[in-house]
């Protein structure tokens, strides 16, 4: 009888906290902010990343000037795989929508400017990708928004090939920004069968061609590539690792005025650049011993390198790793104080992506939109 009672109770609580959760975002009020978004890397709709980005508007209960939600599946700028006709597979501007755009606009949000793979079926050869890369009508609209003083946020490959080279030495000059051309990402297991879901063949002919040996790796390690120089190093957390994951850091006191961790485990792709004057929020931190450290060095490389840099403005802000590669459950976008029992039932769980995505990114980007958001609505 009591264990049946408990099971009644366990019950209660397990529908009441759904319940609970949507009653309070229900309840709290919308902050109306006109976001354009930008995503040229969507393989297909299921894993768009604005979806990740749709989850923190919702959740925070950001609205278009409509007063409607957020909707991952088509307010944004960029490829839509599924569309049903080749023409309606990319939506974009010209340089005469700009200073429209710009006026209504309040965000810019740069999600991932990679961009899509030519079809494999094509019998000719494609030295450029059919679809991507940051181009010059991007420049001038970050350009134009960053002159009317409004908030614009990139991510991850926002410059990156297949950028041509002018456009991207005029966003850097611009931004005061520099990209150091490498790239690197941890992989829970090195070997050939798993590094090939996440980068090209040719790679591993590269490394071949450089160390004069086959790839006989396996177990935990980082791996760099430089795609202008066509140059991979490997590096087995077993040899040269102190812990398991590289960390993002950040100081007591940025973490405190973000409302993010001091480390954050994560494991996800990240890109290295020079911050110029701006300013550094978080850093990465390979976690490597002083064998590992030298080899950095040897290639010129330093072990820790800006992970999210802001303006002196505090208008500007690009995030250096693929954060927002993370699966969400939007449902849950719509209950109330739902980050926090999530966050508490992945506690312990160091390298989990939804604890990096609740406790760092979902934090940092909903204290940027929330500030912004006070600033301009009064």
């Amino acid at each position: 009888m009591k264990a049946y009672r408990l099971w009644i109770i366990l019950l209660g609580i397990i529908i009441a906290i759904p319940f609970a959760g949507r009653l309070t975002w229900i309840m709290q009020k919308s902050k109306p902010i006109e976001i354009l978004i930008i995503n040229k890397s969507v393989q297909n709709s299921s894993t768009n990343e604005v979806k990740t980005l749709n989850w923190t508007l919702n959740n925070e209960k950001f609205v278009n000037s409509e007063k409607q939600i957020y909707n991952y599946t088509y307010q944004y700028f960029g490829y839509y795989p599924d569309a049903t006709s080749e023409d309606r597979k990319i939506k974009s501007f010209s340089l005469e929508n700009i200073t429209n755009l710009s006026e209504k606009n309040d965000v810019l949000f740069f999600a991932d400017n990679y961009g899509i793979e030519p079809s494999m079926n094509d019998t000719k050869t494609v030295k450029k990708k059919s679809y991507g890369g940051f181009n010059n009508s991007d420049y001038v609209f970050l350009k134009e928004m960053v002159s009317k003083q409004k908030l614009v946020i990139a991510e991850y490959n926002f410059i990156s090939l297949p950028t041509e080279d002018l456009v991207r030495y005029n966003t850097e000059k611009f931004l005061d920004i520099y990209s150091l051309g490498w790239r690197g990402k941890y992989f829970k297991d090195l070997s050939k069968d798993q590094v090939s879901l996440d980068i090209e063949t040719k790679w591993f002919d590269l490394y071949k061609q450089m160390n004069s040996e086959d790839w006989i790796f396996s177990g935990p390690g980082i791996i760099l590539l430089n795609t202008s120089q066509n140059r991979i190093i490997v590096i087995p957390g077993e040899k040269y690792m102190n812990s398991e994951f590289p960390e993002v850091i950040t100081t007591e006191e940025i973490a405190t005025q973000y409302n993010i961790p001091h480390k954050a485990a994560y494991s996800g792709w990240f890109d290295m650049s020079y911050p110029g004057q701006n300013k550094v929020i978080s850093h990465f931190n390979l976690n490597l011993n002083d064998e590992g450290i030298n080899l950095l060095k040897r290639n010129g490389i330093e072990a820790e390198f800006p992970a999210v840099i802001v303006s002196a403005n505090s208008k500007f802000y690009y995030m250096a790793g693929d954060f927002s590669k993370v699966h969400v459950f939007m449902p849950y976008s719509r209950l109330g104080f739902i980050s926090n029992i999530i966050e508490s039932v992945n506690k312990g769980k160091v390298n989990k992506p939804e604890k990096f995505f609740l406790t760092y990114y979902n934090n940092l980007l909903t204290t940027i939109l929330n500030n912004y958001y006070l600033e301009i609505s009064h």
